[in-house]
Formats: structure tokens, sequence, C-alpha cells
């Protein structure tokens, strides 16, 4: 995958995060509207925006020994210093 692909691709999910943000929100301001909200619901609704709002992405490289999981790690993050900055 090149490197303007996987740009492309977190784009698209940041996107999608601004849009279930705005979705979620608009949700609630019905359910206020409507009367229907609890607290148990607003606290479902907070945290699923507070999860939305953060900027945390974890990423796993699972293989055997000795199959190229560092060098990919480091073609894909570390390409443009010129050198590994994690050992192989």
């Amino acid at each position: 995958m090149s490197m303007e692909r996987l740009s492309q691709q977190v784009d698209a999910y940041v996107t999608w995060k601004r849009e279930l943000m705005r979705e979620i929100t608009r949700y609630r301001s019905w359910l206020v509207t409507n009367r229907l909200n609890s607290e148990a619901v607003e606290a479902k609704l907070e945290r699923a925006l507070k999860l939305l709002r953060t900027d945390h992405i974890t990423l796993a490289f699972v293989g055997e020994f000795s199959r190229g999981k560092t060098e990919l790690i480091n073609s894909l993050f570390f390409s443009s210093y010129g050198q590994r900055m994690l050992p192989s």
C-alpha cells in the first residue's frame, strides 16, 4: 500500500468519525426535544462522543519470527528519515 493510499484511508476514517459525532449530537438533541432522554442514555452518548474525540489508533503487526514486521513498520512510518528507526 502506498503512503498516498494510507493517507486517503486515514482521512476517510477521520471524516467518518466527524460525521458519526455530528449524527450522535443530532440524535441527542432529538431525544431532548421529544423528552425521551434519560441519564443512562445521556451517559452512553457522552461516552461514545468522548471515545470518538480521541485521536488514538492502535495498530498491531502480527506474524512469525523474522517475517518482515519491523521492516514494514520502518517503511510505513519512518521512510522519510532515510534510516531505520526500529531495529530489525
